[in-house]
């Protein structure tokens, strides 16, 4: 549909990070084994948000340089170009939770290719 608005990000089509129905059951095993943190509501409208593609092109939360670009810059650099983006994406986790986890970095994977990205505190 050529009257469409264009993806954010300069993308053909919006994010998906939506598991198809035949990897459920891998899926919900594999994430079993997953530290768990809390969420409240708000964090998981967000999730939903990524997962559903209306946050493209984020694939998954900022990473630390990420995020202190899009305070200072009010934008997102994403494929050599810079788009507006005023509200930087992150999930908090607790000092206990952190502790509990052990987790240096996170995987991000999207159409195959795979990135990392690493918490961090912004109170710090």
């Amino acid at each position: 549909m050529p009257d469409l608005v264009p993806v954010h990000g300069g993308l053909d089509a919006p994010v998906s990070r939506t598991v198809p129905i035949s990897r459920r059951r891998e899926f919900l095993s594999e994430a079993a084994a997953l530290p768990r943190i809390e969420m409240s509501r708000a964090d998981l409208a967000t999730v939903y948000r990524i997962a559903d593609g209306t946050l493209s092109p984020l694939v998954g939360p900022m990473d630390e340089d990420t995020w202190h670009a899009v305070l200072d810059h009010e934008a997102l650099d994403f494929g050599f170009r810079r788009y507006a983006w005023t509200a930087p994406i992150s999930f908090p986790v607790t000092a206990a939770e952190a502790k509990r986890s052990q987790i240096s970095a996170f995987g991000i994977e999207y159409e195959g290719k795979t990135g990392l990205s690493s918490p961090f505190s912004w109170a710090a």
